[in-house]
């Protein structure tokens, strides 16, 4: 168990309760590409919520790990809250880089919705496509299927139009295919275009964090 964050303090309560007084302004932190995968729930953390005995800090034990593991893989620091010189360390990181560490979600999430949107699009061009040539060929059918029964000799026209009409189908589809491909790689390369714009725009606050605190 993690130390006070406010006061260094190793007086700490667990409580059965959710609400907090520290920790609100990193909730909603996490990291893509610069630690190799998002920093998510904690495995054998306690979730429930710390109460300072000397100060009266109430925090939830999954937040500041969370945060103290984002430290140590942004900066290598590995902090000891029970000294004044680590708390203020945390306190001018979650200062300096907290609008930068809590957009890093915001943009994956707005990146893998921009595929989505692509993917969709093409769905519905392709569903579009494949209802008006059904319409046609239910149309033209049935127009050739009533002849039939006229003369007979439209049997074997009805026979050529279906082969006709598949020739026709595949090479319709063929394009809308491509557009589609198309249509979502370049979603694809966007979003990862998004995506590193943020990490280089991370990458670059956090080197200029470090160069101007170091540990």
């Amino acid at each position: 168990m993690a130390n006070c964050p406010n006061c260094g303090s190793g007086h700490i309560q667990l409580k059965q309760e959710t609400d907090v007084n520290w920790g609100n302004a990193i909730v909603g932190y996490a990291l893509f590409g610069v630690v190799g995968a998002a920093v998510g729930a904690v495995t054998g953390e306690d979730r429930n919520v710390n109460a300072c005995l000397d100060c009266g800090t109430s925090w939830k034990a999954e937040d500041l790990f969370r945060l103290l593991q984002i430290i140590k893989d942004c900066t290598g620091a590995k902090l000891n809250l029970a000294l004044y010189r680590d708390r203020v360390y945390l306190n001018k990181f979650i200062s300096e880089l907290s609008s930068y560490l809590k957009s890093i979600p915001e943009i994956e999430g707005k990146a893998d919705q921009l595929i989505a949107d692509a993917t969709e699009q093409g769905k519905k061009r392709k569903e579009n496509n494949d209802a008006k040539w059904g319409c046609g060929c239910l149309a033209i059918g049935l127009i050739l299927i009533i002849t039939v029964f006229q003369v007979p000799f439209f049997a074997f026209l009805i026979f050529l139009f279906g082969l006709f009409y598949a020739k026709l189908l595949m090479d319709n589809e063929k394009p809308i295919k491509e557009e589609n491909d198309k249509l979502i790689q370049n979603a694809k390369n966007e979003a990862v275009i998004m995506k590193r714009e943020a990490e280089k725009r991370l990458n670059a606050k956090i080197k200029s964090f470090m160069d101007n605190n170091p540990f």
